[in-house]
């Protein structure tokens, strides 16, 4: 893995006026309130990785985006209606499920030409879309941020190939437990000893001079990397094999106990001048390899085996031959697939009448779940409606009968809102934010003390709590609807600080307090007698995870959810 500054002329980054430095996640980091950064980079990309660290300080501006980075061709960011992380890759715009949020949290955006643009938080997978026939386009440079950012970012890296999961790891993990970034490349790659080609010179260093490998030339070995001698020279015997310690080279005899280093080499030993007339030398490795791997060949023979490649024109596998009644399995052009367990069939692939399967199915985010999903009945003597909502809400799929005082009724529907979240609280005295915020709606700033001579001032600060909720089941009885509705509404302002100082004076601020700053929250919330519930034992589940929320950029007869419902492009 290698980080690489694309920039013209290793130049750094160009950040806008009102950028700060400030604590990051490792040392200094740049908050940007508004702007972006922005750096020109050399040449287009057919893949790429981009790490970054990241912070959102909670503050929404309607009238832009908050962004993340964009190059001539990609854009991401998070939607300023919808908090959503979306994302734009040749036109084509995509809304994820990731919502933002103000936690310190690492990203690494991965893109592969024709193949797939990923999306990880925390080292886990969050987002992925579908990438075209199109690199990445540079011919703009690259801009970090972007609408008003909000946001403050650490450690921005590019990599020049798609980064593993493993790296991903890394660089979220020993970021978190306080290693520093600058020793991750290294840390990464000298995790897996590797071999690394032919030699012609005896080094006297970690360094050797490498004429056939991967990589030509002055090659730095990490410790358990091993090198090939194409040349007698120095104590080092051609043919041999010698790794890198730490400290040494040592050779690698005898040959039989390093079968796997021997053979990641064999390519080179035939390309080696001289070498491949002695026949002998190769005669006296490969029987020493086959001495070595007796064990596993008697393995094989008796127990078990793992096989690279195996090639067969009929597969049977068959624990006890001397029963139909245990567990088998027929791969052939006659049966097709078979696979069958106490004498019941499973699973079966016919060639000629299509497949079969008995039991139930995972396949990504389709669940096919054939296990009665069994759920005790719930009785009580009163409960409330919001409580029977919640609790019935994720079990309407399933058949039941509602007793309530000895009175049979049926679900018709069950409707549940939450209660949307308060405006954020305000932890910044930053001058541009307080400007900001106090146009916004949601909060209201009683200024309390000013003094513009030295330009200060000191604000109550409210924020508002509004909202109107209804959760309500239906149940039916014939043709009947009998309905139990709760309702919960609150519109008020809550004070979220006392006295807050701030440096600068802001004619937008009110002189006064807001009228209403009662907790004024009002709960409908009907009880429910003697109630029981049955649930049927017999229903199977279809079951789809990780579906889009919304029908932007998806293809015709996709489907999607929305709302808690099912719906189809």
């Amino acid at each position: 893995m290698e980080a690489i500054n694309y920039a013209a002329n290793g130049a750094n980054m160009t950040l806008p006026a009102d950028a700060q430095i400030v604590q990051g996640v490792s040392g200094n980091a740049v908050y940007l309130p508004a702007g972006a950064g922005t750096m020109p980079i050399a040449g287009n990309r057919n893949e790429l990785t981009i790490s970054l660290w990241r912070q959102w300080d909670g503050v929404v501006e309607a009238d832009d985006y908050r962004g993340v980075f964009s190059t001539a061709n990609i854009k991401a960011y998070f939607d300023q209606a919808t908090d959503f992380l979306t994302i734009e890759l040749a036109g084509t715009k995509t809304v994820t499920d990731i919502k933002d949020d103000q936690e310190q949290a690492h990203w690494c955006f991965l893109f592969s030409k024709n193949s797939f643009f990923k999306i990880y938080k925390n080292a886990e997978l969050k987002a992925e879309a579908s990438v075209g026939n199109y690199p990445v386009d540079f011919s703009e440079g690259f801009t970090l941020g972007g609408g008003r950012t909000h946001a403050t970012f650490d450690e921005v890296r590019m990599y020049k190939t798609v980064v593993t999961e493993p790296e991903i790891r890394g660089l979220y993990r020993l970021v978190t437990k306080g290693t520093q970034v600058q020793q991750l490349e290294n840390i990464v790659t000298e995790a897996a000893p590797k071999y690394l080609g032919v030699v012609e010179t005896v080094p006297d260093t970690k360094t050797a001079i490498i004429t056939k490998g991967e990589k030509f030339g002055f090659v730095d070995a990490n410790p358990g990397d091993w090198v090939l001698s194409g040349k007698t020279i120095g104590g080092w015997k051609v043919g041999v094999c010698y790794r890198w310690t730490g400290a040494q080279w040592l050779n690698l005899q005898p040959e039989v106990n390093y079968a796997k280093e021997y053979q990641a080499c064999l390519v080179h030993m035939f390309q080696i001048e001289g070498l491949e007339q002695q026949t002998g030398h190769f005669g006296a490795l490969f029987a020493k390899v086959l001495v070595a791997q007796k064990a596993m060949i008697d393995e094989l023979l008796v127990n078990q085996a793992f096989i690279k490649n195996l090639v067969v024109q009929k597969l049977k596998i068959d624990t006890d031959d001397t029963t139909d009644k245990d567990f088998e399995v027929d791969i052939n052009d006659e049966v097709g697939i078979s696979v069958r367990k106490k004498g019941l069939e499973l699973f079966k692939v016919s060639p000629n009448t299509g497949a079969y399967f008995s039991g139930s199915i995972k396949a990504g985010p389709l669940e096919l779940d054939n296990t009665p999903e069994k759920i005790p009945d719930y009785k009580a003597s009163s409960v409330s409606t919001l409580f029977l909502v919640d609790y019935l809400h994720n079990k309407q799929h399933i058949p039941m009968n509602i007793y309530i005082s000895n009175t049979k009724y049926n679900l018709k529907k069950i409707i549940k809102e939450r209660i949307p979240s308060p405006p954020s609280d305000i932890i910044t005295d930053n001058k541009e934010v307080i400007k900001n915020l106090i146009n916004n709606n949601s909060y209201y700033f009683h200024k309390i003390k000013e003094n513009a001579y030295r330009s200060w001032t000191i604000f109550d600060i409210y924020r508002r709590i509004e909202y109107d909720v209804t959760n309500c089941i239906e149940l039916m009885i014939g043709a009947e609807i009998k309905k139990y509705t709760a309702k919960e509404t609150a519109n008020y302002w809550e004070k979220i600080r006392n006295e807050f100082y701030c440096s600068g004076t802001f004619g937008d601020a009110y002189n006064t307090a807001p009228s209403n700053i009662k907790n004024n929250t009002i709960i409908i919330n009907p009880i429910i007698n003697n109630i029981h519930i049955i649930f049927s034992p017999d229903h199977k589940l279809l079951k789809l995870a990780d579906l889009p929320t919304s029908p932007e950029g998806l293809t015709k007869n996709t489907v999607y959810k929305s709302g808690g419902a099912l719906c189809i492009v």
